[in-house]
């Protein structure tokens, strides 16, 4: 999810060959995504509101993954006894 990545695409998600490729098709990875919406396209009030929102979303999935974690071991714990 955090490593491998598109540097650069030039056609839209959607617009692909066959309808299972959809599902296979590489993207963006989102800190990346981050960098290049903040960088490297001319800023306006739209390019603000991705950058948010992106920034949002990863932070979101960091701690779901973060606390995914947590209650896994938790749970380890409670199992095994020491």
């Amino acid at each position: 999810m955090f490593t491998a990545a598109y540097a650069l695409r030039d056609e839209m998600p959607w617009q692909v060959q066959r309808g299972t490729d959809f599902f296979f098709q590489g993207v963006m990875a989102l800190p990346y995504h981050i960098y290049v919406v903040s960088s490297k396209i001319p800023q306006n009030e739209y390019t603000e509101r991705v950058q948010y929102g992106a920034a949002f979303a990863f932070l979101v999935l960091v701690l779901l993954i973060a606390a995914t974690s947590v209650v896994l071991r938790e749970r380890s714990r409670s199992r095994l006894s020491w």
